[in-house]
């Protein structure tokens, strides 16, 4: 048995891209910054940031609206690893496919998440084993 769960927060670095594979399953890709906080003293401070590469494959192709840029979410996901060889080289890739969004702000340049909870039902997110990257248009792995 082998766990691969991932849980993160942090604001969308900008508005995500929807597409569609030849099989007319919608794929929606973006980006989001997770900022570390340390305790310095009695303050918190804002340490590094990372970006991270997240793909959702939702039912209704409606709800790639909802991932603008600045937007707030914490989300539950896996990793996945995608490889491809191009002009004789290797490459790999890692990003975070995610299954569920466990809260939302929708507000623009808040620094605070607003609480507001949204859960997607598990039958709205396409199961792992039907994510086939056979059914991209391009061989471009992002």
């Amino acid at each position: 048995m082998s766990i691969n769960e991932v849980r993160i927060d942090g604001r969308i670095g900008k508005d995500a891209e929807t597409r569609f594979t030849s099989g007319g399953s919608c794929v929606v890709k973006f980006s989001i910054a997770n900022t570390e906080r340390k305790k310095q003293g009695d303050e918190w401070v804002d340490g590094d940031t990372a970006w991270y590469d997240v793909e959702y494959w939702p039912k209704d192709d409606r709800e790639s609206a909802k991932f603008i840029k600045g937007a707030y979410l914490c989300l539950r996901g896996r990793l996945k690893v995608d490889k491809w060889e191009r002009e004789g080289m290797k490459h790999q890739k890692v990003k975070i496919v995610m299954r569920e969004v466990e809260s939302w702000e929708f507000v623009k340049g808040s620094s605070k998440p607003s609480g507001q909870q949204y859960q997607q039902p598990a039958t709205t997110v396409k199961k792992a084993s039907d994510d086939n990257p056979q059914d991209y248009e391009d061989d471009i792995p992002f």
